[in-house]
């Protein structure tokens, strides 16, 4: 076939359109191969950025429960602590018992329920009996809560010294240290001859303070188991 001028110019005019076809299309693909890799740059960016962040998360996680894992510790210890110092430090009170309470020289004691008790000297002695105690007596109860300003020294040794067979010793009731005396009233006495005695001092807040015990010696061991649960109701404030 003869190329004539209009196949020549038929042909002429076809190449450019199929030149601009291919450009499309090698544009297309080139802008759908920079997509692809865009999106799995940005998805493994992604996927590293998740990474970093679980990992910062589990740390955060492990941080909180050891801090929690510390509070519990430190509350444990505490309640233990606290627990302790219940049972070793703090007044027994048994039970069906009552306490009383000395405003003027800020201690509470207890004693049975069916017990009397008065005070006398403006407060700075509190008697303690199964019986009813006279208003005006020299008797002030088979057990006495006593506050002085004087030392613990001077008011032991005064004791001792009134004593027949005396002895001193110390003791640890609630966590608190008493200098105990023991013995027993002189004969010649006018009052209370022969009776057997234990009082036990300590000191707090500047006074000194005396819990009592004085009884025949026929009944001496009658009351003595109480008077031990009085001293451990004992609460210097």
């Amino acid at each position: 076939m003869e190329n004539t001028p209009d196949n020549f110019d038929s042909t002429r005019s076809s190449t450019p359109i199929i030149l601009g076809a291919l450009g499309v299309v090698v544009v297309i693909l080139v802008g759908v191969i920079g997509f692809l890799a865009y999106s799995m740059i940005k998805e493994k960016a992604d996927e590293k950025e998740d990474e970093k962040e679980t990992e910062s998360n589990e740390e955060d996680n492990d941080s909180e429960e050891e801090d929690t894992s510390e509070e519990e510790k430190s509350t444990d210890d505490s309640e233990e602590e606290e627990e302790e110092t219940t049972s070793d430090c703090d007044p027994t009170i048994p039970s069906g018992w009552v306490k009383r309470q000395n405003t003027t020289y800020n201690y509470t004691v207890a004693m049975p329920s069916n017990w009397w008790y008065r005070f006398f000297g403006s407060m700075q002695t509190m008697g303690m009996d199964p019986n009813e105690i006279p208003e005006a007596s020299e008797y002030a109860g088979l057990v006495t809560m006593s506050a002085y300003t004087d030392t613990v020294a001077n008011l032991v040794a005064d004791s001792k010294s009134s004593l027949v067979g005396s002895s001193e010793s110390t003791i640890t009731v609630n966590c608190k240290t008493w200098t105990k005396v023991e013995g027993q009233n002189p004969s010649g006495i006018p009052f209370y001859a022969d009776y057997k005695v234990v009082e036990v001092y300590t000191s707090h807040n500047g006074k000194t303070f005396c819990l009592k015990y004085m009884n025949d010696p026929g009944d001496f061991n009658t009351y003595k188991a109480t008077y031990d649960k009085i001293l451990e109701s004992v609460d210097l404030n």
